[in-house]
């Protein structure tokens, strides 16, 4: 090839878009496309591998050393090797290159030849779409998947904060994200106070931020972080109006297992969360050892409560209600029991509230009041007597407009009257769609059922709500009952509310009698009937059979056990 011809070829080069280049065993590069280098501040020409070495970027310099090491190495003269890195142009700024070599080898021995690629605009490509993808567009911060992400490398202990906005999305749905732009500014505010943890902020979801402490941190700071967040998130929530928002809750998770999976993480900290929202009045709660245990039975709960009813697992106890004057047993409460669970005994405090909120409330309703019926239909024909039971009714079986019809129908079906059935219903009743909830009692009430209401005084009560209300029983709440046997004005509100009781015919029960001096104490005050533990804890069916009053004997075996034909959901 003649001169000029071999001069036009090289020239042919530099309108490639790609930097070629060829390096001798000795490390020597002679580099083609003078146009592609010249962003470089080296000379092209006679320059070694250390010179272009320098260039790269210093977090880089140790893989492309490796990579070059490793080509050179390689006896498969097909093999190729690609790496990316960053190089240092002429004004200071650093773009992406991506280099493609081989080893060759002539009859003069081997060489190395490859290409340059700048990748610049590939790379800012995917770290846009990067940050899309792990990132919440509203707030800017990292979303749930680096979250997850961010876990799965960690490589010392950490402790997940779970922050969740109540009920953030319904307003969402209704006016829109960027109506609540002004919520997610002040609460990335607030989280400033957990800056001095070596801390991250995620925006999990819609309604969930998440805080990542990677610095040890005490139990106790940790509880007075999570008291001064919820703080500041409410003074600011009263300062602004807070249209938007309902609340607050914490769930701390410390995690302490390096291999510990990320979804595993979040979740417990989710969880310690929602405990905290539906049990905690501080509204948030750190999962140690105590707290991970009631988590776990919380959520067994939720999870199985609805096979729990559907498997009649749950059984149902009596409870004694005796005439306050001659002792003698008037009626039983019916008390649902889960005592056949994995867990042990749950109580009705803990599974009702979830039977409400899943909707569950109805079948779980509807399996008491069949138990219930059947018993007291039994005892009556037995005992030739005319003892009563009573069952508590929720406000959302209440308002069921077929519940009355449903309520009769059982009855009937295992053989009871319905005047010795007393449906107990809450309070709450009274903050209710009244008209609704007026209707329903009236028509229960024609049917022959008799009403009470229950834990009166333990929340919302109204004397005058409860008085136009058709009720022929009002059970006194033992919180109440308690406050009246150590100070003068309880004890002379319910000596008032008896009187106005007696005046209209309502019987007057006390709850949570568990002394004979509370026994003697509203004797005088003459009250109707009393329950409580002095009197009997919650009976068996068997006992119950057996029951006939305080202090009266019960050894008359008036039926054997297996006598008892009734409907058991145990």
């Amino acid at each position: 090839m003649s001169d000029l011809i071999q001069r036009r070829f090289m020239s042919m080069f530099d309108t490639a878009v790609e930097g070629l280049w060829i390096m001798t065993p000795d490390r020597q590069v002679a580099f083609f496309n003078h146009t592609f280098y010249q962003q470089f501040p080296f000379n092209p020409e006679g320059a070694s591998l250390s010179d272009w070495t320098d260039l790269i970027h210093p977090d880089d310099r140790h893989l492309f050393k490796d990579n070059v090491d490793k080509q050179l190495n390689f006896s498969d003269g097909d093999k190729k090797v690609l790496s990316q890195y960053r190089v240092r142009k002429k004004d200071g700024s650093y773009c992406w290159i991506e280099a493609l070599g081989a080893m060759k080898r002539d009859d003069q021995g081997e060489y190395m030849v490859g290409n340059h690629r700048d990748i610049t605009s590939q790379k800012k490509l995917e770290s846009s779409i990067r940050r899309l993808a792990f990132s919440d567009k509203v707030s800017g911060l990292p979303n749930r998947d680096q979250l997850k992400i961010d876990l799965q490398t960690r490589k010392s202990d950490v402790t997940l904060l779970h922050i969740h906005l109540k009920r953030i999305q319904s307003y969402i749905n209704q006016f829109g994200e960027l109506v609540i732009q002004e919520v997610i500014d002040r609460t990335i505010q607030c989280l400033d106070i957990f800056q001095p943890f070596n801390s991250k902020f995620y925006r999990s979801s819609t309604e969930t931020f998440t805080v990542v402490l990677y610095s040890p941190i005490p139990e106790q700071q940790l509880a007075e972080l999570c008291q001064k967040f919820i703080h500041m998130f409410s003074k600011h929530a009263d300062q602004n109006g807070a249209l938007y928002i309902d609340g607050v809750c914490i769930g701390a998770y410390p995690c302490k297992d390096l291999l510990q999976d990320p979804d595993e993480v979040i979740n417990w900290a989710a969880q310690t969360s929602e405990y905290a929202y539906r049990n905690e009045e501080s509204q948030w709660t750190i999962c140690n050892d105590e707290i991970q245990k009631k988590v776990k039975r919380y959520f067994y709960i939720e999870r199985k409560l609805k096979s729990a009813i559907k498997n009649d697992e749950i059984s149902v106890r009596f409870q004694p209600i005796i005439n306050a004057k001659t002792r003698e047993l008037v009626s039983f409460e019916a008390l649902a029991r889960w005592d056949k669970s994995k867990i042990g005994e749950i109580y009705p405090d803990e599974f009702i509230p979830v039977a409400e909120r899943k909707g569950l409330i109805s079948d779980l309703g509807k399996k008491v009041l069949t138990q219930a019926s059947g018993f007291i239909a039994y005892y009556n024909k037995i005992r030739n007597s005319d003892i009563k039971v009573n069952v508590n009714v929720s406000v959302l079986q209440l308002l069921d407009g077929t519940f009355p019809d449903q309520a009769l129908e059982i009855v009937r079906g295992e053989g009871a009257t319905t005047n010795s059935v007393v449906l107990e219903l809450t309070e709450s009743v009274l903050l209710e769609d009244k008209c609704q909830a007026m209707n329903q009692l009236r028509q229960l009430q024609s049917f022959g059922f008799q009403l009470a209401m229950d834990d009166f005084g333990s929340g919302h009560s109204s004397v005058t709500g409860f008085f136009k209300l058709p009720f022929q029983q009002l059970k006194i709440d033992r919180e109440l009952v308690n406050d009246s046997m150590k100070e003068a004005e309880p004890y002379a509100y319910l000596e008032f509310l008896t009187m106005l009781c007696s005046i209209r015919g309502i019987g007057v029960t006390i709850e949570g009698i568990e002394t004979e001096e509370m026994m003697e104490r509203f004797i005088q005050m003459d009250v109707s009937s009393f329950q409580g533990y002095l009197i009997a804890k919650p009976l068996t069916l068997e006992s119950a059979m057996e029951y006939r009053g305080y202090g009266i004997s019960h050894n008359d075996n008036v039926c054997s056990i297996e006598q008892l034909v009734i409907p058991n959901i145990a």
